[in-house]
């Protein structure tokens, strides 16, 4: 980054500024020069100190949140021209026990840096953090914890376009929710177990019969939970098909799984990738993909030089903040969840209501239902 504004490549937010600003020069020539270092060094140990004030609004009480956060935007920051410095000093943070006090409120979750913000100012000594959960200002946490604050480099304070926040949330929700699900997985068990059901919804030729391979796994794991059961004995007074909540679990289930399994996925590809505008990527060559080799490309290829031995690459401009790949998967989890969980709450309705069967739909308007409805109302 620093070799491209010396060569006079334009940079978003490095040597250009942001926004509606992208086309006003920040600076021009070689950022290590005397004039550029000392003012941009000064202007990013500014914006730092700047970062306790980017948030608002109740503060995350649950240290692990916050350092969920901490940790992938360390991760993060290997794909990123940070300086060594800022890495190395968030590193230390987390080892340390130092955790920045972080407020729930601030931008869109569109990388505008709000959980960045928090921990810049805490590796300046600014603002107020946590150190082994004692509540401090983060000038004496840094003393206590033997470290010195940050003096950032030039252009490391245009590293906080990150969706840290989220994606830190987002990987304690994968881990809560996978222990949801095989509760609920056992859960099911014990009530086809307790309710003396059909289990031929989860037998192996139903489930060939519409492959969709979660809701297959998932009843495969139920049934091998039932192995051994009396369910799979002779009953004359077993039904030959339960009420809906009680027989299609599985299915629900199974697509819980199945988006559980989506969200998964795109938490590890934010967690190990960059959402950085610009991208850098460091030797990367016009002849790896056809359109680096265009003039388009070219205005943006860093050529390389003995100040930064003689590496080359690209720095372009892009999207990849935008947080829909993850956030499209958030939305599809709760959905799937809910739709789960209706079917947890009915068998839990049928099991409270002392084994009073449930009603067919053309059932629902006789007097005998309007009697268990009045019933559902006193047991909530």
């Amino acid at each position: 980054m620093n070799e491209g504004a010396a060569e006079g490549i334009p940079i978003y937010l490095f040597n250009r500024n942001s926004g509606a600003g992208r086309e006003i020069v920040r600076f021009t020539g070689d950022p290590k020069s005397p004039d550029n270092r000392a003012k941009l060094e000064a202007e990013a140990l500014d914006e730092f100190k700047n970062g306790r004030d980017k948030s608002h609004g109740p503060e995350f009480m649950n240290e692990e949140s916050v350092r969920a956060m901490m940790v992938v935007r360390a991760n993060q920051m290997t794909y990123l021209a940070a300086s060594p410095a800022m890495l190395q000093a968030l590193i230390e943070h987390i080892n340390a026990d130092i955790t920045p006090v972080m407020r729930s409120r601030a931008g869109t979750g569109e990388a505008l840096g709000p959980s960045a913000g928090a921990m810049n100012a805490a590796m300046v000594g600014a603002g107020e953090a946590y150190l082994h959960g004692v509540p401090m200002s983060a000038s004496e946490a840094l003393q206590r914890a033997g470290l010195r604050p940050l003096q950032p480099s030039p252009g490391d304070d245009t590293m906080d376009s990150v969706n840290s926040d989220v994606a830190g949330l987002s990987a304690i929700l994968v881990e809560d929710a996978r222990r949801y699900i095989e509760w609920v997985d056992l859960a099911y068990a014990m009530d086809l177990n307790g309710m003396n059901s059909s289990i031929t919804p989860l037998f192996m030729p139903v489930q060939v019969s519409r492959p969709y391979k979660w809701i297959n796994w998932d009843s495969a794991r139920v049934l091998d939970m039932l192995k051994g059961s009396y369910l799979f004995d002779d009953d004359k007074t077993r039904i030959i098909q339960d009420p809906e909540s009680m027989r299609a679990g599985y299915v629900r289930q199974g697509s819980a799984w199945e988006e559980w399994g989506n969200l998964r996925d795109a938490v590890t590809i934010q967690m190990n990738g960059t959402e950085h505008n610009p991208v850098t990527r460091v030797n990367v060559s016009p002849k790896d993909s056809w359109e680096l080799s265009t003039p388009q490309a070219m205005k943006y290829y860093v050529k390389g030089s003995a100040a930064n031995n003689n590496q080359w690459g690209f720095i372009f401009s892009n999207a990849n903040w935008d947080p829909y790949p993850l956030s499209n998967r958030l939305e599809s989890f709760t959905i799937a969840l809910a739709n789960m969980d209706v079917a947890v709450m009915l068998r839990q309705e049928r099991e409270d209501a002392e084994g009073v069967e449930e009603l067919d739909a053309e059932s629902l308007f006789t007097p005998q239902a309007a009697s268990y409805g009045v019933r559902g109302r006193r047991h909530q």
